[in-house]
């Protein structure tokens, strides 16, 4: 079969690579073929592999004189085509895929996955009446120019279009059959105009670099690479927009449904209709900056936040539109994360918190159609996320997102707004103590206070406050239902443990911490069980035996019903006895 071929090699999953042979025909008789090889056939014209197993690769590789390749049929096949000269050539069969590459041009087209074409055609634009009047191919390949400027075009019947190298044309009309799903423009370097008479699916325009106007109905318009840094005008509807890498100063787009707008740094001005999805990649452009209709990009974020963490500060303003776009519950733990990062990078915590506030508004404002999603913010919902502490986050999520939104709190302090929110915070973390647990509420008390004592936050002022405030509050709960609250674990929300902590914490602390003190006192004589007490009041008198008598003596005033539910009848009974005792120890040792 293949001794007309210096090299021949095959392996065992149906793969043959040929090398240099002079034949101008050729054709498969192996019907196990699934991949083929082909290299240095310079008198080679015709290629048949009706025989070989459908779904096959080909590759050809130094075939300059190929015309014609026919493909087995059934599953469609993929082609590599790598010639030293432009080719015309004519291949019969269902494709999926076609790349090619010769001196001047290479190119990669697809097929839809549902919807192979069947045949192809690849020739010079010289030849395009040709191609027309030949056997329907579904994918058409032209190159070059030499039509008349204005011209109207009719182009072939066929599905996809992709024409390369129309370095000289000017302006097109373009005449399009009804079938016409895809039309790709490359390299028509002073294109400046282009029509269509009917509804193209998809119009690729790349390196196009005079383009000006686009006038007809389109689904899908695609711009890019464009190094011309005049304006852009879209005369009819387009459903979808994509800008990718172009260089314009100004888009107008009037009746467009969604634009993308990736890496196209130096555009100043757009046009837009009022509802219209915009979304951004690279560097946002300054006319979109602030729109409420811009999508957010996470890979986008990423960049730009180091961006600015190598000290370019135009990222921060880059930055804003975008974050609080990240209003989705699983966005959120990222969005707060970012705004934790730019703050140790430098940012203004006064930016930082107006960020978080707006951020905070559009997530309280829930879910929104399409075309509803990026609507400006009244005031009203500025104001409502002013008086709101809430997040709807994932489960996998909650805990660190919740403490990031601390940090950015406690990081913002001097700001007033930000200082007025404790008041929030602490209604928002009495809520989450006392009622049912749900998606949207913090962490129990308990997990806060450990963290503030891990992480020095009880220096801070309006935080011994919150905690002031918290204590008192569960408290109050508990005097107003006798018996432990129905939202509590199985102990009470503050461990023994970690009170004894919180207590040895106090101590160091400076300034007015009385308040806090009797607030804990408060908190553990009417909240700890009977035997927890004791030894609290046990530590406390080698810690401060003047307030342990104080409270011992009050401990053994109470009546009985007061330790209802706290312990068992016999502990009840000789707390009185046990707390006198404690406190005459401790006046014993007093100093005369």
């Amino acid at each position: 079969m293949t001794q007309q071929f210096e090299i021949s090699k095959k392996d065992s999953l149906g793969g043959l690579r040929l090398e240099n042979t002079q034949l101008s025909q050729w054709q498969c008789p192996d019907a196990s073929i699934k991949n083929l090889d082909l290299w240095n056939a310079p008198h080679l014209t015709k290629l048949d592999l009706s025989l070989c197993l459908p779904g096959m690769h080909l590759m050809l590789v130094n075939c300059p004189k190929i015309t014609e390749i026919i493909l087995p049929a059934g599953a469609p096949c993929y082609l590599h085509l790598d010639s030293p000269t432009s080719p015309n050539l004519t291949i019969q069969g269902s494709i999926a895929a076609f790349d090619a590459c010769w001196p001047s041009q290479q190119f990669r087209v697809e097929a839809p996955v549902e919807k192979p074409w069947q045949n192809a055609s690849l020739a010079e634009a010289d030849s395009l009446n040709r191609v027309t009047k030949q056997q329907a191919s579904e994918l058409a390949i032209i190159y070059g120019q030499s039509v008349k400027v204005q011209q109207p075009i009719k182009l072939p019947a066929t599905r996809h279009l992709l024409w390369l190298d129309a370095k000289h044309l000017s302006h097109l009309e373009v005449v399009a059959p009804t079938q016409l799903e895809r039309l790709e423009l490359y390299n028509a370097l002073n294109l400046q105009t282009i029509t269509t008479n009917h509804l193209v699916e998809a119009l690729e325009l790349r390196a196009c670099h005079n383009l000006s106007s686009v006038e007809g109905q389109l689904s899908y318009l695609q711009v890019s690479n464009h190094k011309g840094k005049g304006s852009l005008v879209i005369h009819q509807a387009v459903d979808f927009l994509l800008l990718q890498r172009a260089d314009i100063t100004e888009l107008v787009a009037q009746d467009i449904k969604r634009l993308e707008v990736n890496f196209c740094r130096g555009l100043t001005k757009v046009v837009l209709p009022t509802i219209c999805d915009v979304s951004c990649e690279g560097p946002v452009p300054l006319p979109l900056r602030k729109t409420a209709r811009l999508f957010i990009n996470e890979a986008t974020v990423k960049e730009l936040l180091k961006e600015y963490q190598q000290g370019k500060a135009q990222a921060l303003e880059d930055l804003r539109p975008l974050v609080v776009q990240m209003v989705e519950p699983v966005q959120v733990p990222r969005a707060l994360k970012l705004l934790n990062d730019l703050l140790q990078a430098g940012a203004d915590p006064e930016w930082v918190w107006q960020t978080r506030q707006e951020l905070s508004a559009r997530h309280l404002r829930g879910r929104r159609k399409a075309n509803q999603r990026n609507l400006l913010l009244s005031e009203q919902q500025l104001q409502y996320a002013l008086k709101q502490w809430r997040w709807n986050l994932p489960t996998d999520l909650n805990e660190n997102a919740w403490l990031d939104d601390w940090r950015i709190w406690v990081a913002c302090l001097k700001n007033p707004k930000a200082q007025a929110y404790a008041k929030v915070m602490a209604k928002r973390l009495i809520e989450a103590e006392i009622q049912a647990r749900k998606p949207d509420v913090p962490m129990r008390v308990y997990l806060w206070v450990r963290h503030w004592l891990n992480a020095g936050d009880l220096q801070l002022v309006p935080v011994q406050k919150m905690l002031e405030k918290i204590l008192k509050a569960l408290v109050k709960e508990y005097k107003v239902n006798h018996l432990r609250m129905v939202g509590f674990a199985e102990d009470t929300p503050l461990p023994v443990q970690l009170l004894k902590q919180l207590t040895l914490q106090l101590k160091v602390l400076t300034g007015d911490t009385q308040p806090l003190r009797q607030a804990l006192f408060d908190y553990e004589y009417r909240m700890l069980a009977v035997s927890d007490l004791l030894e609290r009041m046990q530590s406390l008198i080698t810690e401060d035996p003047a307030a342990a008598r104080r409270h011992l003596l009050h401990i053994a005033a109470q009546k009985p019903e007061f330790w209802r539910g706290r312990g068992s009848k016999a502990e009840i009974a000789s707390l009185p006895r046990q707390a006198r005792a404690m406190a005459i120890s401790i006046g014993s040792l007093q100093p005369a």
